[in-house]
């Protein structure tokens, strides 16, 4: 019955030159098929017949009954169970998180109604987006460590580089809330996107200290410094945002596939500039109050 349902290779025919080598397969040849292999048709079942141990041919519909029944074209397994994968292609701009998410609530819908021990997964790009965002999670916090670790060697402080890379974190605030205004979905891109933003509010925070520093370093009250160094850089800060900003928005609007790494760095871009110049110099004022009679007696001494 095996040999009848399917061909079996018992070897291979050598063929000269750089012809290919030819299979031999032994099966059985039926009419709905154009060679050898298992019949198409439930008629052609009916008319197999199988060789008992007492030389006798046997048909086979009295072994077996037949119904026609749908399954699987195969049986596939996945971490020790039987697995059945349904896939399909996204029409329009939407990204596979996005599809996941409307899919998800559905899913479980259905789930409540599936007998005990069925279980469901996203798999393909849902799954390998996951893993790309826990690849570049785990890179960003190595990255704003570094970064940390380089900041508090060349101001000699701890708490000037926790108030330039604070903006980081607050930046991502207009990130995720022009993302929910529009219902864009977190994607890859965006992440990207959200990389390159933080370089450019870690960068302002940067110039507003250094300047503060040295304003500081005039004689200048701690406030008096805060001011002046917000003050001084307002121009380029608000010059290379609106610049980057009206840059990216062209790019934006020409493809799907930028406009989320656009809007994540121009959304970030537009509350990280203003927050730039108000929380830095703002926590610069309370976080340097406590060594503001050390500074002065180092600046009267200079």
């Amino acid at each position: 019955i095996r040999i009848a349902m399917t061909s079996d290779k018992l070897g291979t025919f050598s063929m000269p030159g750089e012809e290919p080598d030819l299979d031999i397969r032994l099966g059985m040849d039926f009419p709905s098929r154009s060679g050898i292999g298992g019949p198409r048709e439930i008629f052609e079942l009916r008319t197999m017949t199988v060789t008992a141990p007492d030389g006798e041919r046997v048909p086979v519909n009295r072994l077996v009954d037949f119904s026609l029944q749908p399954v699987p074209s195969g049986i596939v397994h996945a971490d020790g169970g039987r697995s059945v994968t349904i896939s399909a292609r996204a029409s329009g701009d939407r990204t596979p998180l996005g599809i996941t998410d409307e899919l998800r609530p559905k899913v479980e819908e259905m789930a409540k109604n599936w007998p005990a021990g069925m279980s469901y997964r996203f798999r393909g790009e849902a799954e390998s987006s996951a893993e790309t965002f826990g690849s570049i999670g785990q890179a960003l916090l190595m990255a704003v460590g570094l970064t940390f670790a380089v900041l508090a060697l060349l101001f000699q402080s701890f708490r000037q580089p926790f108030i330039i890379m604070i903006l980081a974190p607050l930046s991502l605030i207009g990130v995720f809330g022009g993302f929910a205004m529009l219902g864009i979905p977190m994607s890859f891109p965006a992440m990207i996107g959200v990389i390159a933003l933080i370089g450019i509010i870690v960068n302002d925070s940067i110039v507003i200290v250094q300047v503060t520093n040295d304003h500081l370093s005039t004689g200048l009250t701690l406030r008096e410094a805060a001011a002046r160094g917000a003050s001084d850089r307002l121009r380029p800060i608000l010059t290379t945002s609106i610049t980057t900003i009206v840059g990216l928005t062209p790019l934006a609007l020409s493809s799907p596939s930028w406009f989320p790494l656009s809007m994540a760095v121009i959304f970030g871009l537009a509350l990280g500039t203003v927050l730039a110049l108000v929380v830095v110099p703002s926590l610069y004022v309370l976080l340097t109050r406590g060594n503001d009679s050390g500074l002065s007696g180092k600046v009267a001494a200079q």
